[in-house]
C-alpha cells in the first residue's frame, strides 16, 4: 500500500464542485438547496491530502511535526487572517454596535482556530441569527485546524508501536465508527453539536484519510461507473437536503461516499476524471481555499448594507463575480508568495512562532471591537439611542402565574386552581402572546391572570412542533382550560402558519365549551429586520433608509384576513394590532412617544410597545368583558 502520486488535477475539480455547491447555497440560488454539503467534500478531500503526505512522511523515515506545521500555517493562516482583518474593517464601516461586538468575538475564536465553539455556543449554522455572521464560515476551518492538531500525533504513536499500513488503517477505521456513532447520535439529541464539532466530523476527513490505503480500481468500466455514481450522489445531496434535514448523521453519507468514490485512486482515467480536470474546474479548484473564505463575508455585508435583504439574482452574480476576483487575488498575492517564501536564515519552527504572532495580533485587533462594545461613538446620539434596544436586554418581566411547561410529575400547577371569585383571564398562545401579560395584567383590574404558553408553542388543537410545545397546548385543551375556570380567554400568536389557521375554528369551538368571552389577538406589524436595527442604521450606509421598505404590511395583512375568515360566526372578539400600529397605506408607528421602538427584533415587542398596543387594543374592545367583571366583582 503505497500513496498515489502526489497531483490530480481531478481533485481540484472536485474541490470546484465542493466550493460552488456552498457558494450557490449562501447565494439562494436555486435549486442548491443542501449546497451546505460542499464542506463535507471539502472534509474527504482534507482527510485524503494529509494523511497522504503524512504517511509518505513516516514511511520514509522524514516525518517531522514542526515541518508539518510549516506547511499548514502557510497554506492556511495568510489567506485566512487577511480575511479577518478586512471583516473587521468593514465592519467598523457597516456594523451596529452589537453586530460589530459580535464580529470582534467571532474573530478572535476564528485566528485561533476555534470560531466551531463560538458558533455553537451562540448560534445554530442554520438559525435566522447566524445569517448575519460575517464569520459564520469559519467553523468548518477550525474543525479541520483541530484535525491537524490531532490526527499528525495520533498517526506518529500509531506509527511508532507498529510500522504497519494494515494496523495504522485498523486504528483509523475504529476512530471513523466512532465518530459516526457520535454523528448519529447528536444529531437527534442535539444538532448543533454534531453539525459544529470535530469529533461528529471526524468520520469525513477518516474517510478520506483511508482512501491512501486503498488499492487503485484497475478496472475501467468499474472506475467509470464510481465516478458517475460519485458524481450523482453528490449532486443529489446538493439539491434534495435542506436546512431542515437532520445533518450530519445518516444523510452526510451521500457527500461522503460521493467525494470518496471519486477521490479513489484509478489506473486508468475515467471520463468523470477528465471532466472534473476540464481548465474550468480546474481554475475554480485552485482558488477554491480563497472563495470560500471571501464568499461569505462579501455577502452578508452586502446584506446589511441592504437592510438584511439577500441579493437579486443580477446582484448575486455579481457579488460572486466579485468574491471570485477577491479570491484569484489573494490566491497570487497572499497564499502562494507565502507558501513560496523561502529566506537563508527562516526555518519551520520561525513560521510557526510567526505564525503564532500573526494570529494573536488579529484576535488582538478583533477583540478591539468586542472590547469596545461594537464602538458605538461611531454613531449619532440618536442611532446609539435605538441600537441599544438589544433582544437579549428587552425581556418581559411578568411575574403572575405563568405556566410554560407541563410538570414533570404530570400535576396541575397550583395557579390554575381557583381560590376566590376575582375574574380569572387566561392568555394562550407562543411568545406573541406572552409579551402581552405584563400590560395586560396592568390593565385588567381586580382580576387574577394566568399564562400558557411559550416560544414558538402554537395554541392550537393538535399542535405541532417541538415536544414540550406539543404536550403543553394538549394538556392545555385537554385539562388546564376546563380546570382553571377561566371567565375570559385570550389567544395570540404568530400566525405564520396556514395549517394553524386551519385549525383555529375547532379550536376556538373547544375553548367556547369552556367560556363565554373569548378574544383572538391578530398579529402585529412586522419587518424583515430588527427594527431598532432599521431604526439605527440611518447613520449608516445602506442602499435605503425607508422604514416602510422594509415591513410586511401585505403580507401581515393577507394573514390577518385569513384569521378574521376562520372565526366567522363565532361569538369571538377579534382585535388587531396591525390597526393600531398601521394606516390603511402600511404607513406603522415605529417608536412610542417615549421615542422607545416599538419592537425589538422582527416583530416582538418592547415592554413599552406592548404597553402601547394593549391600550390601543381595549379602544377596540380587549378586556371590555373582564372590566364588566372587575366592575361586578367589588
Amino acid at each position: 500500500m503505497t500513496p498515489t502520486p502526489a497531483y490530480r488535477s481531478d481533485i481540484d475539480g472536485l474541490r470546484a464542485i465542493a466550493v460552488l455547491t456552498v457558494v450557490l447555497y449562501h447565494y439562494g440560488i436555486a435549486p442548491f438547496t443542501g449546497g451546505f454539503i460542499g464542506v463535507d467534500v471539502f472534509f474527504v478531500i482534507s482527510g485524503y491530502l494529509i494523511t497522504k503526505n503524512l504517511f509518505t512522511d513516516l514511511s520514509g523515515d522524514r516525518f517531522s511535526l514542526v515541518r508539518f506545521y510549516d506547511r499548514r500555517f502557510r497554506r492556511i493562516l495568510p489567506a485566512l487572517l487577511v480575511v479577518l482583518v478586512a471583516s473587521v474593517a468593514a465592519g467598523y464601516l457597516l456594523l451596529l454596535p452589537g453586530d460589530f461586538a459580535r464580529l470582534g468575538e467571532s474573530g478572535m475564536f476564528a485566528a485561533f482556530g476555534f470560531s466551531n465553539f463560538y458558533f455553537l455556543w451562540s448560534s445554530g449554522y442554520f438559525d435566522p441569527a447566524a445569517e448575519m455572521q460575517p464569520l459564520l464560515h469559519t467553523w468548518s476551518l477550525a474543525v479541520e485546524e483541530q484535525f491537524y492538531l490531532f490526527w499528525p500525533l495520533i498517526m506518529w504513536c500509531v506509527w511508532r508501536l507498529r510500522k504497519s499500513a494494515v494496523f495504522l488503517l485498523a486504528v483509523l477505521a475504529v476512530i471513523a465508527l466512532a465518530s459516526f456513532v457520535a454523528s448519529v447520535y447528536w444529531v437527534e439529541t442535539d444538532q448543533p453539536v454534531a453539525f459544529f464539532m470535530l469529533h461528529t466530523r471526524a468520520w469525513e476527513l477518516a474517510a478520506g484519510a483511508a482512501l491512501v490505503f486503498a488499492k487503485p480500481i484497475a478496472s475501467r468500466a468499474l472506475g467509470e461507473g464510481m465516478g458517475w455514481v460519485g458524481l450523482a450522489l453528490i449532486f443529489y445531496a446538493a439539491v434534495q437536503l435542506t436546512a431542515e434535514t437532520a445533518f450530519p448523521g445518516w444523510n452526510a453519507l451521500y457527500p461522503c461516499v460521493g467525494a470518496a468514490l471519486l477521490v479513489w485512486p484509478k489506473s486508468a482515467t475515467t471520463s468523470a476524471h477528465r471532466l472534473l480536470s476540464l481548465r474550468p474546474a480546474v481554475f475554480i479548484g485552485l482558488i477554491s481555499y480563497s472563495l470560500y473564505l471571501w464568499h461569505w463575508p462579501v455577502l452578508v455585508f452586502f446584506r446589511h448594507y441592504a437592510n438584511a435583504a439577500m441579493p437579486t439574482l443580477t446582484e448575486a452574480i455579481m457579488l460572486i463575480g466579485l468574491s471570485i476576483a477577491a479570491a484569484w487575488i489573494s490566491l497570487h498575492l497572499v497564499e502562494r508568495p507565502v507558501r513560496q517564501m523561502r529566506f537563508q536564515f527562516w526555518t519551520p519552527g520561525r513560521t510557526i512562532i510567526a505564525g503564532a504572532v500573526s494570529m494573536a495580533v488579529t484576535a488582538a485587533i478583533a477583540s478591539y471591537s468586542y472590547l469596545g462594545n461594537g464602538l458605538p461613538g461611531r454613531l449619532d446620539e440618536q442611532a446609539r439611542h435605538y441600537a441599544a434596544f438589544d433582544p437579549y436586554k428587552r425581556e418581559h418581566e411578568y411575574s403572575g402565574c405563568s405556566v410554560r411547561a407541563v410538570p414533570a410529575d404530570g400535576s396541575l400547577p397550583d395557579c390554575l386552581t381557583r381560590q376566590g371569585g376575582e375574574p380569572r383571564l387566561l392568555i394562550l398562545g407562543d411568545s406573541y402572546a406572552t409579551q402581552l401579560a405584563l400590560p395586560v395584567y396592568q390593565s385588567a383590574d381586580n382580576a387574577t391572570l394566568i399564562t400558557i404558553g411559550n416560544n414558538g408553542c402554537r395554541p392550537v388543537l393538535d399542535s405541532v412542533g417541538r415536544r414540550q410545545c406539543t404536550e403543553l397546548m394538549a394538556r392545555a385543551f385537554d385539562t388546564y382550560l376546563s380546570e382553571g375556570n377561566f371567565d375570559a380567554v385570550i389567544l395570540a400568536a404568530r400566525w405564520r402558519n396556514g395549517n394553524d389557521i386551519r385549525k383555529l375554528r375547532k379550536t376556538l369551538t373547544e375553548i367556547l365549551r369552556r367560556t363565554d368571552h373569548v378574544y383572538v389577538i391578530g398579529q402585529p406589524i412586522e419587518y424583515t429586520t430588527f427594527l431598532p436595527s432599521l431604526l439605527a442604521s440611518a447613520s449608516l450606509p445602506r442602499r435605503s433608509h425607508e422604514i416602510r421598505a422594509f415591513n410586511r404590511y401585505e403580507e401581515v395583512s393577507a394573514l390577518e384576513k385569513e384569521v378574521k375568515s376562520a372565526l366567522e360566526g363565532l361569538p369571538v372578539t377579534y382585535v388587531s394590532p396591525l390597526q393600531a400600529l398601521c394606516d390603511a397605506d402600511g404607513n406603522c408607528q415605529t417608536v412610542t412617544d417615549g421615542n422607545v421602538p416599538i419592537q425589538y427584533d422582527y416583530g416582538h415587542l418592547t415592554r413599552e410597545g406592548a404597553r402601547l398596543v394593549i391600550d390601543r387594543l381595549i379602544q377596540q374592545g380587549l378586556l371590555d368583558d373582564v372590566a364588566r367583571a372587575s366592575v361586578a366583582a367589588r
